[in-house]
């Protein structure tokens, strides 16, 4: 029985034109987003250009590892397992990436004597932020769209929201302005005041009338009102009417 050489065999689907193609195309994507361009340490994140980036290119290691697998073991690359299988290649081969480039940037801090970015911890601000951005790759399925793919990437989405609510702020803010603006044009200054209403109603209080409170006048309003209530009681002579 021949003895596989797992490396040899991985690498020739990591090297196949499908994934060549797939690393440069996490590239090319990866460098039309922005990157951190406030960055006030040479330790500091990246931004999303590298999260993009490294998202991209660990859903094509992720692929290429269950395709090998696929391949030697017989297993289906949709299945739950062949899923696990992709998950794990992508996380050790993070752990061989990223653990040599944290050590790299402790040496050169160390050497360069900037204690602060050590003590700090600021020197693993890169390192770590690739580490969640290949891990990214675990929410990914087997043969996922480009969209399905970047989904995955939470500072996408939620830069994608931040935008969303600033465009329904944008919407609600012209949609009052406008209702403002037909408000003002829909005014009539020639019409009715509160001070013409007032001039044009007519007089029920009883001015000019001989009795006073308790005779105010017909058509007045309250219990002495001329048509009624306790004038016409003793008028009528009370209970011994």
């Amino acid at each position: 029985m021949a003895i596989i050489d797992p490396y040899t065999t991985l690498q020739s689907f990591l090297d196949a034109p499908k994934y060549i193609d797939a690393y440069s195309q996490a590239h090319d994507i990866g460098s039309k987003y922005p990157h951190n361009i406030s960055s006030t340490s040479k330790y500091d994140k990246q931004g999303l250009s590298s999260d993009v980036r490294h998202t991209l290119g660990s859903a094509a290691g992720k692929e290429a590892i269950i395709d090998w697998s696929s391949a030697n073991l017989g297993i289906d690359p949709y299945g739950k397992f062949a899923n696990v299988i992709g998950n794990v290649g992508i996380t050790g081969a993070t752990a061989l990436e990223e653990i040599p480039d944290a050590w790299r940037s402790f040496t050169q801090a160390l050497g360069e004597k900037d204690y602060g970015a050590i003590t700090s911890g600021g020197i693993f601000a890169q390192p770590w932020e690739d580490v969640q951005a290949n891990l990214n790759a675990w929410g990914i399925p087997y043969g996922a769209t480009f969209k399905q793919k970047m989904s995955q990437i939470p500072l996408l989405n939620k830069l994608r929201k931040q935008k969303q609510t600033e465009t329904f702020k944008k919407i609600k803010e012209k949609q009052l302005a406008d209702a403002a603006a037909a408000a003002k044009s829909s005014f009539d200054p020639s019409g009715p005041t509160q001070a013409s209403i007032r001039r044009d109603r007519a007089d029920k209080s009883g001015r000019g009338h001989i009795g006073g409170f308790t005779d105010p006048g017909k058509g007045s309003y309250g219990p002495h009102k001329a048509d009624g209530g306790l004038i016409d009681f003793y008028r009528y002579g009370g209970f011994s009417g």
